[in-house]
């Protein structure tokens, strides 16, 4: 009988796959959290200042950081299909390890998941994003907002 590997076997098996250039997907809860691997065990990420909470729309850094530490208790995959999915222009993977390095320490990012995937997969491909997404953005945000508010609220 097989037995079903661990999260962190898992983990291991795809950062053995993984080359420089390569997205990786985080499996969260509510959500995927992207970065962009850069090689030697690392990867390319926004988050939150103090790289825990996406809670709140606070200001966000692309961070450069262990991918086993972004990871933590979640499963992730090499995930390079959204440009062909969507049949955006893709960038080779050097290209996607440059654009995603030019952006660190950049600190003008509203922390949100959709921004999270958004600014990991721009490093790899063209995205144009219209106002009117940007609204849906901003006004699914201020409802997660409230929803966690009011979460929170009930577990006290």
């Amino acid at each position: 009988m097989a037995t079903m590997a661990t999260t962190q076997e898992h983990n291991d098996a795809v950062l053995s796959s993984l080359e420089p250039g390569d997205q990786v997907e985080f499996g969260r809860v509510l959500y995927s959290h992207w970065g962009v691997y850069i090689g030697d065990g690392y990867v390319i990420h926004l988050a939150s200042l103090d790289g825990e909470s996406f809670r709140k729309t606070e200001k966000a850094v692309v961070r450069r950081d262990k991918i086993q530490d972004v990871a933590k208790k979640c499963k992730m995959n090499k995930n390079n299909s959204k440009g062909r999915r969507y049949r955006l222009k893709t960038f080779s993977k050097s290209e996607i390890v440059e654009r995603a390095k030019s952006q660190l320490g950049r600190r003008d990012i509203t922390c949100l998941p959709a921004t999270v995937n958004t600014s990991c997969r721009g490093a790899a491909m063209t995205l144009k994003i219209s106002d009117q997404v940007n609204d849906g953005i901003e006004l699914t945000t201020r409802a997660a907002e409230m929803f966690f508010d009011w979460l929170l609220e009930k577990t006290k």
